[in-house]
């Protein structure tokens, strides 16, 4: 049995490893169930690290408290992708569809090369690129 691939961004793995949003843990058992291949372009590594230091300091988190949630985010089951091709189709992408800066655009350009769904909590995002994409899944 060949599993599905999935594009994941780092909202979804923020909020699959914080309290309070319930929909993106049953999303990732869903993911688990189904023998699911998770992949990400790998700047979800310092999206991820930016969420969890920004987490830490409003609620008041001990270093310790956000390097132990990094240590499981990357523990995670995803293939990281990076290139530079991937970049460059990545501006391509946020020319295209008027995004202000690029780092969106690399989840966007990895799902489309793979030909896959992306999973987003973002909604300008998703918005942005609206119907012209309906590959981009949000989740709330």
């Amino acid at each position: 049995m060949r599993s599905t691939v999935y594009c994941v961004d780092a909202g979804i793995v923020f909020r699959y490893l914080t309290p309070g949003y319930p929909e993106v843990p049953v999303l990732w058992r869903e993911f688990r169930r189904s023998g699911a291949q998770l992949v990400a372009p790998l700047l979800l590594r310092h999206e991820v690290t930016n969420a969890f230091h920004r987490h830490g300091q409003a609620a008041s988190m001990s270093e310790e408290d956000v390097g132990q949630h990094l240590a499981r985010a990357f523990a995670l089951p995803i293939d990281y992708h990076d290139d530079v091709s991937l970049s460059v189709e990545a501006a391509r992408i946020a020319a295209l569809h008027g995004l202000p800066a690029t780092y969106d655009a690399h989840y966007l350009a990895l799902a489309a090369r793979l030909g896959v769904d992306l999973y987003t909590t973002d909604g300008k995002l998703a918005k942005a690129v609206g119907d012209r994409l309906p590959w981009v899944r949000l989740v709330r």
